[in-house]
């Protein structure tokens, strides 16, 4: 009889315990946002690449293979911005289910003039891997991510569900406001000079044109001569201000505006999350920035 009570006991018990949490890895800070705001208490979320990383210099170590090798998901961007994301897979043996954010996502495929991904450090794959620079792709990873964190954990199906709608709602909300904000800047005005071209996105969505003077510069000098007609074209179109990448070369950027006779209009967050102590901790608050930036050096 008491060894009955007691099986009773351990079954009630694991009835009412909660439900171990499910270990996720994600490749950036932008979907790690969205794992942990979609998955909530039923994640176990870790980014290998930390905020206020360049995720151009980022390498995989040991560890990141072990955490690899204990997921049960792995989410990446996608488009190959984790370039390095096959080799620390094979390494890490791991099983776990890997998805891409992007999936679904239109490509912006990668031509031979200046564009995002060219002579980067790491391997594009023909298109540009920046996508979450249209908010709307940003609603498809979310979407994709909810499926996913689903099929990894069905139990947590309705809470997965509620907590995706409720983002999305924050998202579309968002990109109604980024359209009224950059309709205060003239169509004519609509250029932006930055060190690191990774806005094609965000061009196509919201109607704006990118000059860089390198796709990725971070070490380089660029071509005098595309300096000097870059330079020329500044002028030439009265661009209002140029603008800085943060955890980029600043140097040239100022430069050019120098030059040109223009001002630095702000920096930018391109290419993830910064830094916690930026005050800048979701994606959210990262468009917001960017937007502002861009709003008041061109309007």
């Amino acid at each position: 009889m008491k060894l009955q009570l007691a099986l009773l006991a351990v079954v009630a018990a694991l009835a009412t315990a909660p439900a171990a949490e499910l270990p996720v890895v994600s490749g950036t800070t932008v979907v790690h946002d969205l794992v942990v705001r979609i998955g909530g208490e039923r994640v176990q979320a870790h980014c290998l690449v930390k905020a206020g990383v360049d995720p151009h210099t980022y390498r995989p170590t040991s560890d990141d293979a072990r955490r690899l090798a204990d997921a049960r998901l792995i989410v990446v961007n996608g488009l190959g911005f984790e370039g390095w994301f096959t080799g620390l897979l094979k390494e890490s043996n791991s099983r776990a289910t890997v998805i891409e954010a992007s999936k679904g996502v239109e490509p912006i495929v990668i031509t031979g003039h200046d564009c995002a991904g060219q002579n980067h450090d790491h391997d594009h794959g023909g298109v540009d891997p920046h996508a979450w620079h249209d908010v709307a792709n940003v609603r498809i990873y979310a979407r994709t991510i909810r499926d996913g964190l689903t099929a990894a954990d069905p139990a947590g199906a309705a809470t997965f569900q509620a907590r995706a709608a409720a983002v999305d709602t924050l998202l579309a909300d968002l990109d109604r406001w980024v359209r009224k904000e950059i309709s205060a800047i003239p169509a004519a005005r609509r250029v932006l000079v930055t060190n690191h071209d990774a806005l094609g996105y965000f061009c196509r969505a919201y109607g704006f044109e990118v000059k860089a003077p390198l796709t990725s510069f971070e070490d380089a000098e660029p071509d005098a001569k595309k300096l000097a007609a870059l330079i020329d074209f500044i002028r030439a179109e009265k661009v209002r201000a140029v603008f800085l990448e943060s955890a980029k070369n600043a140097k040239l950027v100022e430069r050019i505006a120098s030059e040109a006779g223009v001002a630095v209009g702000g920096t930018l967050y391109l290419d993830g999350m910064p830094d916690p102590a930026t005050g800048l901790t979701s994606y959210e608050a990262v468009v917001r920035h960017n937007i502002t930036a861009i709003v008041n050096g061109l309007k």
